[in-house]
């Protein structure tokens, strides 16, 4: 859908990824097979977009809010795509990586920043730079995205990535698949 225009804002392309509970960043660019430190395997690798030629901006919009998704096998940390809901009806769920291990050289990794706890199942979102992960002297960072946002592209950027955030073992993660609306603007 090139050049569509919606309100003053015109889109250069739409796509729609289905985006896993069990997908996480830091598996961006893992090796294959993927070494996770808790079992993760292959359904753990996020999905991903080529940022469109000429575009400043991606939207991203989750297409169907009422879908629910726990980081855990117990129905009682259900929530959607803000993570409000979180563990256990408490608002305020919000987690840093759990398990360092996860921030690797091995997963390439090791140039992954997570600047602040974000709250648990919430959608996010990383920038690939240059056609290559980040490290520790060419950083990235996670960018939180929950049920819709607007973000603007850094320089250089060729794919965004989307996953959920948990502060660790993704392979426990259930719940339905989220679609998510990416508009390159």
């Amino acid at each position: 859908m090139k050049g569509k225009e919606q309100g003053e804002t015109r889109i250069l392309r739409r796509a729609v990824m289905n985006v896993s509970p069990k997908q996480s960043l830091w598996f961006a660019w893992s090796p294959n097979p993927i070494p996770g430190p808790e079992g993760e395997g292959e359904s753990s690798r996020p999905q991903f977009d080529a940022v469109e030629d000429g575009a400043s901006q991606v939207q991203l919009t989750v297409l169907d809010t009422s879908k629910r998704w726990r980081h855990h096998p117990s129905a009682d940390r259900e929530s959607g795509p803000n993570g409000l809901d979180g563990s256990q009806g408490i608002p305020d769920d919000a987690r840093d990586l759990e398990n360092q291990q996860y921030k690797s050289s091995n997963l390439n990794s090791d140039g992954i920043i997570l600047s602040q706890p974000i709250h648990l199942n919430k959608l996010v979102a990383i920038f690939e730079i240059n056609n290559s992960a980040p490290t520790p002297n060419e950083p990235s960072s996670i960018l939180e995205v929950g049920a819709a946002a607007t973000l603007d592209l850094p320089l250089d950027a060729t794919k965004i990535f989307l996953g959920f955030h948990d502060g660790r073992h993704w392979t426990n993660n259930e719940g339905e698949d989220m679609q998510v609306q990416i508009d390159w603007l």
